[in-house]
């Protein structure tokens, strides 16, 4: 009988970048966060086991399946399974330590990588790795309040897909569970242009629009601001902002009841 083992993809905000956090396996190889399924938990229990055991797992908003990786040569010499699951860390807060960074290839702690900056992983690990992230692509955009903020083109093929699958209300946005809390609006169109960087095309989001946008969702409740701002920063510092949760909820609520209604007629 095959092996099982439970893997996780953690992805965070580091410095602006989206960054994937890395175990030495050595020889220069790095590895996710994993753990092998014992025959008296559940994989749920085994990941909730995988995501305790890690030093930022007081600080995960989420965490959701990715998929299923059975391929007999997978892993070399013997048959494993691997159920993933990607995780969504807060991004932190001026903390020391935390920078995304290869600048010495020797250090072979734990630790933070940039996305599109990864070494080397061992057996199909760079497999799990994207798809937690086109699961976190896939969810960004599903989510309404993207579907208000990003521009038609790149939710154009997604538009049939996700809207036939309201069975239920959306869970909350990963990119507010990625976000510090307070975070400027311009962090929100940050994520965005780094996360379909290769999707907007000509320049990125335009800056006024995008802002009138989201300035648009203030009367929901969704986005709340704060009489505070940025500090130790060297442009003027922004406005503060935090994502209301329950806010959030009673809005999408109010939307699925409106699309109900709409399509009944």
């Amino acid at each position: 009988m095959p092996s099982v083992v439970v893997p996780c993809v953690p992805l965070r905000l580091v410095q602006d970048r989206l960054a994937l956090w890395l175990r030495p396996c050595g020889d220069g190889k790095w590895s996710l966060p994993a753990s092998e399924l014992n025959d008296r938990e559940s994989v749920e229990h085994c990941a909730r086991r995988v995501i305790a055991s890690l030093p930022f797992a007081r600080e995960v908003t989420r965490h959701s399946s990715c998929g299923v990786f059975s391929d007999p040569g997978r892993v070399p010499h013997r048959h494993e399974i691997a159920i993933a699951s990607w995780i969504v860390v807060r991004a932190p807060l001026a903390r020391p330590g935390e920078a995304v960074s290869l600048d010495d290839p020797l250090d072979e702690t734990p630790r933070w990588f940039a996305i599109d900056e990864l070494p080397t992983l061992i057996d199909d690990h760079l497999t799990i790795v994207r798809a937690g992230l086109d699961a976190l692509r896939r969810e960004t955009l599903a989510d309404p309040v993207t579907r208000r903020l990003l521009p038609r083109h790149l939710l154009f093929e997604a538009t049939d897909e996700f809207g036939a699958e309201r069975d239920d209300l959306p869970r909350l946005p990963p990119l507010f569970g990625l976000l510090p809390d307070p975070f400027p609006l311009s962090a929100i169109r940050r994520f965005y242009e780094m996360l379909f960087a290769e999707e907007l095309t000509q320049g990125g989001i335009d800056r006024g629009n995008f802002r009138r946008k989201l300035l648009e969702l203030k009367p929901t409740g969704v986005l709340k601001d704060l009489p505070i701002f940025q500090k130790n920063v060297r442009h003027r510092a922004a406005q503060l902002f935090t994502f209301d949760p329950r806010a959030w909820e009673r809005w999408i609520a109010g939307e699925a009841t409106v699309g109900d209604r709409g399509g009944s007629n």
